[in-house]
């Protein structure tokens, strides 16, 4: 893990940093960086580009109590790179795919995780290929996350039902579609998205959130904080990995 001998060393010479996810693979490595740019007063971010997909950003505005999300990040297998591991194959799916849509989940659920089940299984890698978890949280939402790196078609889907409706997504495509209940019948429609560059949106956050903590002297955080990046990771290595490797 590269990440935390890199990043440390930055943040002690009082850079502002945005680190690709996952912000580290070791729980304590993320939690010194974490604590570090806090005690100095830096701009920690984390590659979580999705919290950024259009898509997703229509998503959040919609008022309710999620009750059920039910999520898909399907990838065919990584491509070789001559004298290398194949992409992302360094780490298992879980660390590789999966932690997107678990800081999405934790970003929307907004309550505490209290229960983890999960199952993974390794194919054509060291690690874990695909991977499934059931997550309840305190106030009795349920996640059901899969994420997989062994299909045939790339697909990210991701559902979120309230009492009475349900958002339906496509990250890939960056559209949202909104069916809710009336009068006995289902009504559906779309969901305004206003299109953009997710990674070009992140990298515009990092940037105004670092000028204006120079500027100010306080500091600004970005969406995807450093904070944000160290719950996903302590769901994913913590949680989930540490459930399906028993």
């Amino acid at each position: 893990d590269k990440h935390h001998g890199t990043a440390i060393q930055l943040l002690k010479k009082g850079k502002h940093l945005l680190i690709e996810k996952p912000i580290t693979t070791l729980l304590g490595d993320a939690e010194e960086l974490v604590r570090t740019a806090e005690k100095n007063g830096l701009v920690l971010g984390v590659g979580h580009v999705e919290s950024y997909n259009p898509a997703f950003c229509a998503a959040e505005k919609i008022a309710g109590r999620p009750l059920f999300m039910e999520v898909h990040r399907l990838a065919a297998y990584p491509p070789p790179r001559p004298g290398t591991y194949r992409r992302g194959t360094e780490v298992g799916v879980v660390l590789d795919l999966m932690i997107h849509d678990l800081e999405l989940v934790l970003r929307l659920a907004k309550s505490p995780v209290e229960k983890v089940e999960a199952v993974g299984m390794r194919i054509l890698s060291p690690d874990e290929d695909i991977a499934n978890a059931r997550i309840t949280f305190a106030d009795g939402a349920i996640a059901n996350v899969t994420a997989s790196r062994l299909s045939q078609e790339a697909s990210r889907r991701f559902r979120v039902f309230y009492k009475d409706s349900y958002v339906s997504l496509d990250l890939g495509k960056r559209t949202a579609m909104l069916f809710s209940t009336k009068d006995g019948e289902v009504a559906k429609e779309n969901v305004p998205v206003r299109d953009c560059n997710a990674l070009e949106a992140e990298i515009g956050d990092f940037v105004d959130s670092s000028l204006k903590t120079i500027s100010t002297g306080k500091l600004h955080g970005m969406k995807a904080s450093g904070r944000h990046g160290l719950d996903a990771l302590r769901l994913a290595a913590d949680r989930i990995r540490a459930y399906h490797a028993r």
